[in-house]
């Protein structure tokens, strides 16, 4: 197999085993009573699917999009299903590439800080954790 498969072995198991981010359960629990919750990522699509299955989260969310497409094609995709105006979209993710999404399309971001992103939280608000997204999210007025 090559290595980029190989790649994709490691960074699924370590989804599979690393802890959820605090908080990301109920807020994900609670806001998807009120909005329509996608994951955008370049992860794999079929590695996607088997994280989600194997911690049961696919009731939380509308649609899963995944490699190899761009993000940016995914939210395409997305906005296409939606029929919504891109001022109705939020993005959260704890990634450059994630704030960049959001930069690119015109749309709000909140963005989960860690030790890789340096985000300073200047023009978007960062949290630690998902405790408080749903407040975060409810302040944005969407």
């Amino acid at each position: 197999s090559s290595y980029a498969d190989k790649y994709n072995t490691i960074v699924e198991k370590g989804a599979l085993e690393c802890n959820e981010i605090r908080g990301a359960r109920k807020s994900l629990e609670e806001l998807s009573k009120y909005y329509s919750l996608y994951i955008n990522s370049t992860t794999p699509l079929d590695s996607l699917k088997r994280i989600i299955t194997q911690r049961a989260m696919w009731k939380y969310f509308k649609g899963v999009y995944g490699g190899p497409n761009s993000k940016s094609e995914n939210l395409h995709g997305i906005l296409k299903k939606e029929k919504i105006s891109i001022k109705k979209v939020l993005v959260v993710g704890d990634g450059k590439s994630d704030l960049e999404l959001a930069q690119k399309f015109g749309c709000k971001f909140i963005g989960i800080g860690n030790m890789f992103n340096n985000f300073d939280g200047s023009s978007f608000k960062v949290l630690d954790d998902l405790t408080d997204l749903k407040n975060s999210v409810d302040e944005l007025n969407l």
